[in-house]
């Protein structure tokens, strides 16, 4: 039971803390798919099909996405860690997964594709810099294949696993988002996987095969920072939450990246609060760190070479192999944490400094901040506590809790968004989740819907 919260007990958010069925409030399952018409563009024309929901939070660290399971009122979720290899071929001992899309190499992803010491670097950045990359799409589509797999769409021992398209909500970098829809950079990228088929092929530990289809009939972005708010803010049902919280912050640090972002509810006496949310890219995320820790791994031991992605996971594991050795790099890593985190914490301090109380009538405003931290922020965090140090609090925790709980209103940045209502006509969507932003025009990124 949530108490001492600002988490209201019928939003989305409560009802993935205590891990509740997804139903409405007449206790119907929510929407897992819709009918929809997709462009062919063979024909011409409009083809009828079945579109299968799926949100996915395009991390430079990891995938995230998540979807209702297949036939249980219960949300499923994969994070898989943003690393690809190319396979190799194994003669002996216990398989890995390997991955083809089309006609593409045979591929290794995740935990498998860095323990193999050949994980290549993906592009971190903007949805420009991370889609034009063939490696990548290859990654994301085999990502979503997992997610499909956990959501309970697979046939057991079947080696055709049929053809889904998918209606996609796509969390892009703040900062590609404006009040007019997304940039003009990002949706050129985006069309590199919109209304294309592609064929994955997953082959498991044991060698047996199976084969799905996967088309993107839909593709909404929208900015990652502000899905935080939205799961507080709005129930299941799409209906926005009684709150005298004026303003919502989230502050984002992300394994490339962070972020920012602000959404004040101006209240009105006759009807909802009217909306409004500003972000911010305030510099580098977790991945300063992380290359911190591969040069210094690198003038303690030359032969030592790594990749992005095997360098964000030295920084979570705090284990690196040296000449063939698993070996414990803890003190390094925890001085790099000790000595590098206050640029990472720079930001935040900013926004402290700058801060202001302002009182309406007799009643100081209430403010609610809530922080997303990437797995190797959050693993130093529980661990430091766990360990009774007080290092990670000291560079962390002390430069925004105290004023958090004496309730200081935040100064922001520049603004973007105006929208008092943020749900399509909820009278035909009220059981789907929110899709934020129109974006397209017909003939480039959907049709209907």
């Amino acid at each position: 039971m949530l108490t001492n919260t600002t988490i209201h007990p019928s939003s989305f958010l409560a009802h993935l803390s205590q891990q509740e069925l997804f139903l409405n409030t007449t206790g119907k399952e929510l929407l897992r798919q819709i009918p929809f018409l997709r462009w062919d563009g063979l024909t011409g024309k409009n083809v009828s099909t079945t579109a299968t929901i799926v949100s996915v939070d395009n991390g430079n660290d990891a995938f995230k996405g998540a979807m209702l399971h297949a036939h249980l009122p219960q949300l499923r979720t994969r994070r898989i860690i943003t690393a690809y290899a190319p396979a190799a071929v194994l003669r002996a001992g216990e398989g890995i997964t390997t991955w083809q899309v089309n006609e593409s190499e045979p591929f290794w992803i995740g935990e498998d594709a860095l323990l193999t010491a050949k994980a290549e670097s993906l592009p971190i950045g903007m949805t420009e810099e991370r889609l034009p990359d063939e490696r990548y799409r290859h990654f994301l589509f085999a990502c979503l294949i997992e997610l499909l797999r956990e959501a309970g769409y697979e046939t057991p021992d079947g080696d055709w696993q049929g053809e889904y398209d998918l209606y996609l909500s796509f969390g892009v970098p703040n900062e590609e988002i404006n009040r007019s829809g997304v940039k003009e950079t990002a949706h050129r990228a985006l069309q590199h996987i919109y209304n294309v088929l592609h064929t994955v092929r997953r082959t498991d530990e044991q060698g047996q095969v199976a084969t799905w289809r996967l088309r993107i009939v839909e593709l909404d972005p929208y900015p990652q920072t502000f899905g935080s708010f939205l799961a507080w803010y709005y129930t299941p049902d799409g209906a926005a939450i009684e709150t005298d919280i004026v303003k919502h912050v989230t502050m984002d640090i992300g394994g490339g990246q962070f972020h920012t972002c602000t959404v004040t509810l101006e209240h009105q006496n006759d009807g909802k609060p009217r909306l409004r949310m500003e972000a911010a890219l305030l510099d580098e995320g977790t991945i300063a760190l992380a290359r911190a820790v591969r040069e210094s791994l690198r003038t303690q031991y030359p032969g030592v070479r790594l990749s992005d992605a095997e360098a964000q996971r030295v920084l979570v594991s705090e284990y690196v192999t040296i000449g063939g050795r698993r070996t414990n790099v803890h003190d390094l890593v925890s001085n790099i944490i000790h000595t590098r985190s206050q640029k990472l914490l720079i930001p935040i301090s900013v926004l402290r400094d700058h801060s202001k109380m302002r009182e309406v009538g007799q009643r100081t405003e209430i403010v609610r901040i809530s922080f997303q931290l990437v797995e190797s922020l959050t693993h130093f965090v529980n661990h430091g506590i766990k360990r009774g140090k007080s290092e990670i609090r000291e560079l962390f925790f002390t430069e925004f809790f105290p004023h958090m709980l004496n309730r200081i209103e935040l100064r922001t940045v520049s603004g973007l968004s105006d929208e008092p209502n943020i749900f399509r006509d909820r009278e035909l969507f009220c059981e789907m989740p929110p899709r934020l932003i129109h974006l397209h025009h017909h003939k480039v990124f959907g049709i209907g819907a």
